[in-house]
């Protein structure tokens, strides 16, 4: 438990640094770098499942898919970067598939196999997380004069969906008795998984009061709003036991004391990111 909170207060500490000296362009490549380490763990425990996959092409692919919109809009490229993105997929889907031509039959068969885990890769993690970046892009359209706003967004997203890890398992600790996914994950409770969505819901609430946003972002919209994503983090992290599980591994990998690997870190923010866009857009902006 130690290491897992000196960890978290490290990586915290870390995020606040890098965007603070290096703004959005800084949090973009974190966001990249995060997602690739998650991206190859993931490919990791396919392999263990015996699912063959291109690990270097799909990690690089998820790479570009999250660099490349944005810099060309860092550029000024004159084009929008969600349409980007989609070109970007579509060039992933086109490349891979290549990969299938060969005379040799054999080694036909072999990439056909490793088809669709590698594009199953690209799609769960880069594209997913591409959604942090355009939460912040529709923040500086639509309140273009509150220059960090979309950076302040982000960091809600991350802090409800952690949050509810960090409070599902406090609560688990003190008072959880019913399992709540025992196939899965033995150590989660449904008390600890309601204390994590009410939790996350206060530290949404004090988050928006604290910096200020309650004129755009009232509190009790923070709060409700609160228990999808909360929910959702969950649903995330047993999506992570599952492939764990079926691939008979305790953690993702080693890469963080306390926690384990990067997937470990990032299994409650893959679907969060898409679900916290979508609320942002349509009931805060």
């Amino acid at each position: 438990m130690t290491k897992r909170i000196i960890s978290t207060i490290a990586l915290w500490a870390i995020l606040y640094l890098i965007i603070h000296f290096f703004g959005v362009f800084g949090g973009v490549c974190i966001l990249a770098l995060f997602a690739a380490a998650t991206q190859w763990e993931l490919y990791t425990l396919l392999e263990k499942m015996g699912f063959p996959v291109n690990k270097k092409t799909g990690t690089l692919l998820g790479i570009c898919i999250l660099l490349v919109p944005y810099l060309l809009g860092y550029f000024e490229v004159k084009q929008e970067t969600d349409s980007i993105k989609h070109h970007m997929m579509a060039f992933a889907v086109i490349l891979l598939s290549l990969n299938v031509i060969s005379r040799d039959e054999s080694k036909r068969i072999t990439q056909f196999k490793t088809l669709m885990p590698t594009l199953f890769g690209v799609f769960y993690i880069p594209f997913l997380m591409s959604f942090f970046i355009l939460i912040n892009e529709i923040a500086v359209e639509m309140v273009p004069e509150r220059k960090h706003l979309g950076i302040l967004l982000i960091i809600w997203v991350i802090a409800v969906s952690k949050f509810s890890d960090v409070g599902a398992l406090i609560v688990g600790k003190m008072i959880g008795k019913n399992k709540l996914a025992p196939t899965l994950s033995p150590g989660k409770t449904i008390e600890g998984a309601v204390g994590g969505v009410i939790v996350s819901s206060l530290v949404s609430g004090f988050y928006i009061y604290f910096i200020q946003a309650t004129d755009i972002f009232p509190i009790y919209t923070a709060v409700l709003l609160a228990i999808p994503i909360a929910i959702t983090a969950i649903i995330g992290d047993l999506i992570e036991s599952t492939f764990k599980r079926c691939a008979n591994s305790k953690d993702s990998g080693n890469l963080i004391p306390g926690i384990g690997g990067a997937y470990d870190l990032a299994d409650s923010l893959i679907l969060t990111g898409p679900l916290g866009y979508l609320l942002i857009e349509y009931f805060v902006l």
